[in-house]
């Protein structure tokens, strides 16, 4: 059955490819405009007209993971269009609209996006990790520091591929849980000082946690992995190797990171 929203999915990577498709695939009116350099067989929601023409045949706006990338346009990698984010909030007047910022209704904050969404960061830091070490994961020391809705999941993927996972979190209550999960733990100072100890650190904490001086305490085959923005990029590269796995969702798992964006929409649009 079609379902009575007409819906305009704009920008994004391929995760909104994801997201349009799913939902087309539910019933709706759905369209993907400005992602005419997207390399796909033609069907019956990617569009490559302006969406400046059709907009006003569409009831709702879903915008894309990430919003922008330099805070000034949309995020449109498979399109030539500059789409202005003021030009943007003029659009989505009178329509109802979904993004991953405060805008209307916002996806990216929803529990069930937030948890699925932390699972498949875990899933494409695994694979990253697997890309950037020659030798098998299994026995291998590794410290996650932080012990939220991600670093549950890394922590847990990591465990389960036979990793020896140490949790440093700052907060006491973090270690505890961690430690009822079965996982080693210490605080920030004692990471520091046995920051020799690990082949890999994984980062999720948006904080400065480690000095420099405990950083170059790093094996030189260590690899420092990034999902936040707590280690400093700089020291870590030059005792160590430093990778940036941010956005591993729509690297890594871009249709089930789609699927989970579009069954919260549609749920949402039943309501």
């Amino acid at each position: 059955m079609i379902m009575k929203e007409k819906i305009m999915v704009l920008g994004g990577d391929k995760r909104s490819y994801y997201v349009a498709k799913e939902l087309y695939e539910k019933g709706y009116a759905v369209s993907w405009y400005a992602c005419e350099n997207y390399p796909c067989e033609p069907c019956g929601f990617v569009s490559k007209e302006d969406f400046r023409a059709d907009a006003h045949k569409f009831d709702t706006v879903i915008l894309p993971l990430p919003h922008t990338r330099d805070f000034r346009h949309l995020n449109t990698p498979f399109s030539n269009s500059k789409i202005d984010l003021d030009e943007l909030s003029e659009l989505a007047k009178g329509k109802r609209t979904f993004s991953s910022v405060d805008m209307g209704d916002n996806y990216f904050s929803a529990n069930e996006v937030v948890i699925a969404n932390a699972r498949l960061t875990a899933v494409g830091l695994l694979k990253e990790m697997l890309i950037y070490t020659e030798k098998d994961v299994m026995n291998r020391s590794v410290m996650v520091t932080g012990f939220g809705n991600v670093g549950k999941a890394v922590a847990k993927i990591l465990d389960n591929n036979g990793m020896r996972v140490t949790v440093c979190a700052r907060n006491k209550e973090q270690r505890v849980l961690a430690g009822i999960y079965g996982y080693n733990t210490c605080n920030i100072a004692e990471g520091g000082k046995n920051m020799g100890e690990y082949d890999f650190v994984v980062n999720t904490v948006p904080a400065v946690l480690f000095s420099e001086e405990s950083l170059r305490k790093a094996k030189k085959d260590c690899v420092f992995m990034e999902l936040a923005k707590g280690l400093a990029a700089e020291t870590c590269s030059n005792t160590a190797s430093y990778i940036s796995c941010k956005g591993m969702p729509g690297k890594h798992t871009p249709q089930s990171a789609g699927k989970v964006i579009a069954d919260y929409i549609s749920e949402k649009l039943k309501e």
